[in-house]
């Protein structure tokens, strides 16, 4: 009886994953989409279900395939098989999904990093938001995606324009320069770009010019001495 119950109704640990995998494969969505939202809660511990969960990001149901994509992110770097299936629906259709894409691959460490690169390379703005929103998660780990990343702020007109659901170039330049910040000292590379534009006079975003400022706090920050040494 406790299968039929709505997902929000229901306790689940790992014990559950053998029979959620099974249910994962149901013909009945309802069944399909209560299985895939469970295993989102479990974390490492849905790792078990990590190949049908990858099946479960070509299901026809767009549920199914959001919560598919929740769970492998909370399985992380052990589910790294499924990171070129992610990177593929950054570019979907439904935000929803790409956007639990992009969330995902934040959590998939450095093996997520060059699938991501290749993002940043399209034109479609959309994806770089979704890219640099994963890289920005990734933290340090994305250091090897810096140079992209500059280029992708170069790139940016630096008039404001919806130009793709309703991805806003000045809102995309900010992210890129809080990604700086997070990758931190491995992001050396981008100071002098930052510093060109808090020296243009032209540019008076006071949001963009602020996160600038943090941006490269973080990235200029002395090192932390290690326990046991003298700073």
């Amino acid at each position: 009886m406790a299968i039929c119950l709505p997902a929000t109704l229901q306790a689940v640990d790992k014990a559950d994953v053998p029979r959620l995998i099974k249910q994962l494969g149901d013909k009945d969505v309802v069944l399909r989409r209560q299985a895939a939202e469970l295993l989102s809660r479990l974390g490492p511990d849905a790792k078990p279900a990590t190949d049908a969960l990858m099946k479960a990001l070509r299901d026809n149901d767009a549920f199914v395939v959001r919560f598919a994509a929740k769970a492998i992110g909370g399985i992380g770097p052990d589910a790294k098989q499924a990171i070129p299936t992610l990177a593929t629906l950054l570019r979907h259709g439904s935000t929803e999904i790409s956007d639990a894409a992009a969330e995902a691959l934040g959590q998939m460490g450095p093996d997520a990093v060059e699938p991501l690169i290749a993002a940043l390379k399209e034109n479609d703005i959309y994806v770089k938001q979704q890219a640099v929103r994963a890289l920005r998660k990734l933290g340090p780990d994305a250091a090897p995606a810096v140079p992209e990343l500059i280029e992708s702020y170069k790139g940016l007109p630096m008039r404001p324009g919806l130009v793709r659901r309703n991805v806003n170039a000045a809102e995309l330049r900010i992210a890129i320069v809080q990604t700086f910040g997070e990758i931190g000292p491995g992001a050396k590379a981008a100071v002098l770009v930052l510093r060109e534009t808090l020296n243009d006079q032209q540019v008076r975003d006071r949001g963009l010019r602020k996160a600038i400022d943090q941006a490269i706090r973080k990235i200029e920050r002395p090192a932390r001495a290690k326990p046991g040494k003298v700073a």
